[in-house]
């Protein structure tokens, strides 16, 4: 992927960090736009109306009262990113560039103007499908889980927490208008190790995934890069779990 000029949009984060690095030993990373994280009363009013007030409760509870106690396991993120070849240094701030959001009409310019040839997302606000159809390039997205069975959030976590190891894994993808449901390009199946955790499995789901774009990279530079089935069909939309699912239903 060398002669590929490649631009990153994310949010700020490890994750973030490792794409750029794993990247950068392989491609022209030139410009990375870090988007504002949205205000936390517009999430919980779109959480709200999405999947209702009792849920939204329950899904904050859970934010407050056991995903602090959850271990953050150091040693073992560090372990992984180590079997990675990955280090998580910050980004090179020359690359950076702040956004307030990928929906303002002030990035679709920028974007223009980078003339990306390659473009990987992480963590952004879904794209809408008036900015995909501005953009000329493919758009690469990792997602931590087997799509389209685990689309939304903490594919790995739901995955344990369904006794369906058979489908904790992760999914490199084109990015559409959708949530998690474009074309996939190459999954993987992951075995988590006994000592993971809710924290460490999205690091360990992440890593697998440079590894994806590492095996894929020919294909990701061809004019038109080939896709393939879902390991599985069934498809679901998961969210963050309430207190009650994640104390009732196992500790994962």
């Amino acid at each position: 992927m060398s002669k590929a000029n490649v631009v990153v949009i994310a949010s700020e984060g490890l994750t973030t960090n490792l794409l750029v690095e794993h990247l950068s030993h392989r491609v022209n990373v030139t410009q990375v736009f870090i988007e504002t994280p949205e205000s936390k009363k517009a999430i919980l009013k779109r959480r709200i109306k999405r999947i209702g007030l009792s849920k939204t409760i329950g899904q904050v509870l859970f934010m407050l009262f056991a995903l602090p106690f959850v271990p953050k396991k150091e040693k073992r993120i560090s372990q992984i990113m180590k079997d990675h070849n990955l280090k998580g240094n910050e980004i090179d701030p020359n690359l950076i560039q702040q956004i307030d959001s990928v929906h303002d009409n002030a990035f679709a310019q920028q974007l223009e103007t980078a003339q990306p040839t390659l473009i990987f997302i992480n963590g952004t606000r879904i794209l809408k499908k008036a900015l995909l159809e501005k953009i000329k390039c493919p758009i690469i997205n990792i997602h931590v889980g087997i799509t389209p069975k685990y689309r939304g959030v903490h594919g790995g976590y739901w995955a344990v927490h369904n006794n369906d190891l058979a489908h904790f894994g992760v999914t490199l993808h084109l990015v559409d208008a959708g949530i998690d449901t474009g074309q996939i390009i190459a999954q993987k199946v992951i075995i988590p190790a006994k000592d993971d955790n809710f924290k460490t499995y999205p690091i360990l789901q992440y890593c697998n995934g440079l590894d994806l774009i590492s095996s894929q990279h020919e294909n990701l530079l061809s004019d038109k890069i080939k896709t393939t089935a879902a390991i599985t069909q069934e498809s679901k939309l998961h969210f963050h779990p309430t207190l009650w699912q994640f104390w009732f239903k196992g500790k994962s």
